[in-house]
Order: C-alpha cells, then sequence, then structure tokens
C-alpha cells in the first residue's frame, strides 16, 4: 500500500473514529478495476469474440502466435537526454518476434514465463503445510487478472530499466500499459476445452469362422468389417472442484461433426 500511495501522491488519512485513521489511498483498491474487463469489451458481436486466447493457456506457441507481430515500446533517450536542461524523451517500435530460436533468451519467452509464474504464485501454506495459491487452483477467474503480471507493464523486457535516472524519467503511465492495451481484446477467461476423435466398426462373422466341434465349439475367429465410421468432438468442461463457489464439473459439447472416408 505504501507504494501505490506515492504512486498516486495521495496521503490523506481520515478517521474511522477517535482512534483509529486510514490512509485514503487504501480505500482506492485499483486492483478491483481488473474486474471491468468482465464486463465491458470491444467486440461488436459474438463471432468478432471467435479466437480469443484463453488467459489461463500455458503453451509457449499459442502465446507466441499472439504476440508475435505486435508492437511494443521502448524507452529510448538517454540518461544525458532525460536529465539535460530541456530533457527529451523518446519511444521507439519494437515489434515482437516469435520465440523462435533465442528460445529462453527471447523477450516473449519471459513474458509467457511470467503470465504462467503469476498463475502459480504461492502466498502461503495452509494447516497441513500444503501450498496456498494465489489464484485458486491456479487458474486466473477473471481476464483482468492477467494485468497482475509484472513482465506485461513495469517489468516488460521491452522497457530499459537500468538505471534510476530511466525509471524516474523515461518510462511513464503510458508505456507500462501499452502492451496489454494491444491485447486485451483478443484476451478471454475461457474454459478448458478438448478435442476428441472416435472411432468404431460394425462387424460380423467372417465366412467359415465359427468354430463348429470341440471344446472351442461356437467361438468366432475373424470377423469381417461391415461399416465404419470416424467423428470429431470439441468439449468444454465447465466448472470444477476449486474456487470460491466450487461446482461439479459439467462437459458441454460446442462440436459435433462426422469425418468423411479419407
Amino acid at each position: 500500500m505504501g507504494v501505490w500511495t506515492n504512486w498516486t501522491g495521495n496521503r490523506i488519512y481520515f478517521a474511522l473514529n477517535a482512534t483509529n485513521f486510514v490512509l485514503d489511498a487504501s480505500r482506492s483498491v485499483p486492483e478491483s478495476d481488473r474486474l471491468l474487463f468482465d464486463l465491458f469489451t470491444t467486440a461488436f458481436n459474438e463471432n468478432a469474440s471467435r479466437g480469443q486466447l484463453s488467459v489461463n493457456q500455458s503453451g509457449l506457441a499459442s502465446w507466441s502466435a499472439l504476440f508475435s507481430g505486435v508492437v511494443a515500446l521502448t524507452n529510448a533517450s538517454t540518461d544525458a537526454e532525460l536529465t539535460a536542461a530541456n530533457p527529451v524523451t523518446r519511444f521507439n517500435p519494437w515489434i515482437i518476434d516469435p520465440v523462435g530460436t533465442d528460445g529462453t533468451n527471447s523477450s516473449l519467452f519471459k513474458i509467457v514465463d511470467g503470465i504462467n509464474r503469476e498463475r502459480n504464485r504461492v502466498i502461503g501454506t495452509d494447516a497441513a503445510g500444503q501450498p496456498v495459491f494465489a489464484y485458486p487452483g491456479r487458474t486466473f477467474r477473471h481476464t483482468g487478472d492477467i494485468l497482475a503480471v509484472p513482465a506485461l507493464t513495469t517489468n516488460s523486457p521491452f522497457l530499459n530499466r537500468s538505471t534510476a535516472t530511466q525509471l524516474q524519467k523515461g518510462i511513464n503511465d503510458a508505456v507500462y500499459e501499452w502492451l496489454p492495451q494491444q491485447v486485451m481484446s483478443l484476451l478471454q477467461i475461457g474454459e478448458p476445452r478438448f478435442v476428441v476423435y472416435s472411432y468404431g466398426q460394425t462387424l460380423r462373422p467372417a465366412p467359415a469362422s465359427i468354430v463348429t466341434g470341440g471344446p472351442f465349439q461356437g467361438m468366432c475367429t475373424n470377423y469381417q468389417v461391415t461399416a465404419e465410421v470416424a467423428t470429431r468432438a470439441v468439449v468444454r468442461v465447465e466448472g470444477g472442484p476449486t474456487g470460491t463457489a466450487p461446482t461439479r464439473p459439467r462437459v458441454v459439447i460446442e462440436n459435433f461433426n462426422l469425418l468423411p472416408p479419407d
């Protein structure tokens, strides 16, 4: 709260009663603003929201597809320019590359690693000594929860944070918020989805395949295929045993197709 008080510059106290005083900044609870993403959207119809990535996606390839080609900003002024009599503040565009050959050294890998770290963040232990996670079930409950990831804002790998001068004079709120501003409309809370393929046959005894004598009389030794079918289904899982109001998981079929005979 001390950090938020410094950011806002709001150091006003007000009295709860004759002996208890509270910082006004503590009542602004800025983290609650993240819930607004559950209420508002830039999608003007349902079709416009198709293809959004779940904030609970952990795969590097999926995040690479989302961020690749997005324009980030980097602070480009030197310390001398920032401390001159007439300060110069410059920001340059930075096109985000796919993960590619840079692997764990890439800026994009650091962002994805930061997202997964935040979702799996431990805040303590319970009475049994088991870890207590910041997000029950290690799952973001709101789209805006992803804004808690430092690598997307204050610790963005695209920012020069090497000196106190850069931190104090070279970066502003607009640059800190630039990356989420570019991608939030591409994200959703999402439920787990699974693709299920199934294959079936109908059979009948092949000619001369029935044993007619001995201890195995009547046993079929071979079958003839009379029909085949293959299907593809996309299902999602709603609910679950975690969270503040756990429910029984329910499987919903989103799409079901008979596959052609290829």
